[in-house]
């Protein structure tokens, strides 16, 4: 169990992943919507990705022909700190205008029709 809180903590402290998972709090994401919030090249989303796979806190699942990423319900106790750091983050610039173009949806989505698919966190 410590070791796995190890990882845990480990993994927030690259800023590509801290920032994907600010935004899976909020809902389901495929690479490409989270490539256009983040402005970032999407190898590095998708390494990102991957990490937080490897070590359980984020599911993927198919749609369509896009792969969704989800945080993990059987974490809870990290999803119950990540929950409390998002609240306090919030306010930090580069959190806040990550989350206000997810909301707003005034990003660029690479993918062509991502808008016709039902992910969870759209209801």
């Amino acid at each position: 169990m410590i070791k796995e809180t190890l990882e845990f903590f480990k993994l927030l402290s690259d800023e590509t992943r801290f920032r994907v998972i600010m935004l899976l709090l909020e809902k389901d994401l495929a690479v490409c919507e989270l490539v256009g919030i983040l402005e970032l090249p999407q190898p590095k989303v998708s390494k990102a990705l991957g990490k937080l796979r490897d070590l359980g806190l984020v599911l993927d699942e198919r749609k369509e022909k896009y792969m969704y990423y989800s945080l993990n319900p059987n974490k809870e106790r990290f999803i119950k700190i990540l929950k409390e750091i998002k609240n306090t983050c919030d306010n930090m610039c580069l959190i806040a205008q990550d989350t206000k173009k997810l909301r707003e949806k005034s990003y660029s989505v690479v993918c062509c029709d991502i808008d016709k698919i039902s992910v969870k966190g759209d209801e």
